[in-house]
């Protein structure tokens, strides 16, 4: 026993050709028409799914029952968030295509329950083979955690003295070549230690310096 297909309209034809494919490319459904601004790429996507073009809700044959919105929100600068509310008001139960405000999408469930209607936000994106691999490899790194290796941890503690206080720091703040008895002075954070232990060496830019009889030239004054 064979089963009539359900008459669907398709609202937009940017993103609405793939619903147009899809739909056309099923048995159970039957593209009714594309709900259009009558745009030459609205009357083109009519032409190739042999379907009319509608300018408004109101003009909808009675017998159609879904519609699909691929027609962006407010974050887009489009209307789709009130042309889906339009159409749940014809009694239209309403697939729409996502990003929505959530403002929007509350408008959206609002009317549907006032009216009876069911709405659906599609989010198909997740169950794209690629998308749905990435979000896999993610959830699994996550439980994984971070994890530091004896090589890795030799290295990080190496990047974190070279970063305390690099030349390039010291120059945006104003310690560069104009003032290089004072370079790092301000951020020097073992300048007492510097003094003491390495006098020779400036703990802020890790670069071997002649001492002087005030000790680091980096740190000179901290003393």
């Amino acid at each position: 026993m064979s089963t009539r297909p359900l008459p669907v309209v398709v609202a937009g034809s940017r993103f609405g050709q793939f619903y147009a494919a899809g739909l056309a490319a099923s048995d159970a459904y039957r593209i009714a028409g594309i709900l259009g601004q009558g745009s030459a790429r609205t009357a083109a996507l009519a032409r190739r799914v042999g379907a009319p073009v509608f300018p408004e809700p109101g003009a909808l044959p009675d017998d159609v029952r879904i519609a699909c919105v691929a027609v962006g929100g407010a974050a887009r600068g489009a209307q789709g968030a009130a042309l889906a509310c339009r159409l749940l008001e014809r009694g239209i139960d309403v697939l729409i295509e996502h990003p929505l405000l959530p403002a929007e999408w509350d408008a959206v469930l609002r009317t549907a329950a006032r009216s009876g209607r069911r709405c659906l936000l599609n989010s198909f994106y997740p169950h794209l083979p690629a998308v749905a691999r990435f979000i896999d490899i993610a959830q699994r790194l996550r439980r994984i955690g971070p994890r530091c290796t004896s090589s890795s941890r030799a290295r990080c503690r190496r990047a974190s003295r070279r970063s305390t206080c690099s030349r390039a720091r010291c120059k945006a703040s104003g310690h560069g070549r104009s003032n290089p008895r004072n370079r790092c002075a301000r951020r020097c954070a073992n300048a007492r230690w510097c003094l003491r232990k390495r006098p020779s060496r400036c703990a802020c830019t890790t670069k071997w310096r002649p001492p002087t009889t005030d000790g680091c030239t980096c740190c000179s004054g901290s003393r």
